[in-house]
């Protein structure tokens, strides 16, 4: 089993912005959702319209990666799916922006605090957009049960965790046929929605040590880069992340910032 660091947030429409700079990936659509609302006023709203390889792409821009069915199922629920069926835990339907809510649009990354995924604190597993994988489990709509582990499948692929236009589901449980199932859907890979988003994932070790040397310096930047790390262990486990840290920290030409 290897660390890997997860996207607290689905990807913003402020990020792809950034990293896209003034191309639109999404062919022309307006992405502001209403035209009375400005492009600005909806930064903080996950970025949709973006097909799978547009995602994958936005990660790499990222130093990052779409995560697998398999992880992702993991940061939603943990290794508790009898207590969590959903990433909170039980009940609670309105901890996320489904269909139930009647919204009808994206909410602000982070809107939901009592949505948070347990044990490691993600938000917006369940609702507002749906997150693109980079392969496919069995899904309550739309897909064959045959084979059960992720695989990769050619012209296919698959979204987890419902957007705000579908009803609330579990994470996991039974299908119409009593099989097992995930709240997933099955897309072509080049399907654009308004609920289709994602969120980015990348090997711990990696991704740290590529990204450590821009942390900064100084007492402001220590103090910083020391609470994230603080927030880490509590989330993940104090050892877990020194296994990490301490290899990393223990490098001869390790950058100040990865002692902290």
């Amino acid at each position: 089993m290897r660390a890997i660091v997860v996207d607290r947030y689905e990807v913003t429409r402020a990020d792809r912005a950034y990293y896209f700079g003034d191309v639109d990936p999404t062919g022309g659509l307006d992405w502001s959702v209403r035209p009375d609302e400005s492009r600005e006023q909806t930064l903080d709203w996950p970025a949709a319209f973006l097909t799978r390889e547009e995602a994958k792409l936005l990660g790499e821009r990222r130093g990052m990666r779409l995560l697998t069915a398999r992880e992702w199922i993991h940061v939603a629920i943990g290794k508790r799916p009898d207590s969590h069926p959903f990433p909170w835990g039980k009940g609670q339907r309105s901890s996320a922006n489904t269909l139930e809510l009647g919204l009808g649009e994206p909410t602000p990354v982070g809107t939901f605090e009592s949505g948070r995924s347990e044990p490691f604190g993600c938000y917006d597993l369940h609702g507002n957009v749906q997150e693109w994988v980079s392969d496919w489990v069995p899904c309550y709509e739309g897909s064959e049960h045959e084979p059960v582990g992720p695989v990769d499948l050619d012209g296919v692929g698959c979204a987890l965790g419902g957007g705000y236009d579908d009803r609330g589901r579990a994470t996991f449980g039974p299908d119409a046929s009593d099989d097992l199932a995930f709240h997933g859907k099955v897309l072509d890979p080049a399907h654009r929605a308004p609920d289709l988003g994602v969120r980015h994932a990348a090997d711990a070790r990696e991704y740290l040590w590529r990204f450590a040397s821009e942390w900064g310096e100084g007492e402001r930047a220590r103090r910083r880069v020391a609470d994230v790390g603080r927030s880490w262990a509590e989330l993940s486990g104090r050892d877990s992340v020194l296994l990490v840290l301490d290899d990393l920290a223990a490098r001869p030409d390790a950058p100040a910032s990865l002692g902290w």
